[in-house]
């Protein structure tokens, strides 16, 4: 849940500062943003992934709680 809250904190932060961008400077201007998101890294893929590519119970787990 803390993960989807963090999306849609910068989802809405980047839509008002659009919107307020736009009135101050007009239409022509553009605002981008990067939402937070999980991802396998070197820290966490040995405990996520199997030596054979697969998914270990622990990452399975984990994955069914984040979506």
């Amino acid at each position: 849940m803390p993960a989807l809250k963090n999306k849609t904190a910068v989802a809405n932060s980047t839509q008002w500062l659009a919107s307020e961008l736009a009135l101050k400077y007009g239409d022509g201007i553009r605002v981008n943003a990067i939402a937070p998101r999980f991802f396998i890294g070197d820290q966490n893929r040995a405990v996520l992934i199997n030596p054979d590519g697969s998914l270990t119970n622990r990452s399975k787990k984990a994955f069914s709680i984040l979506f």
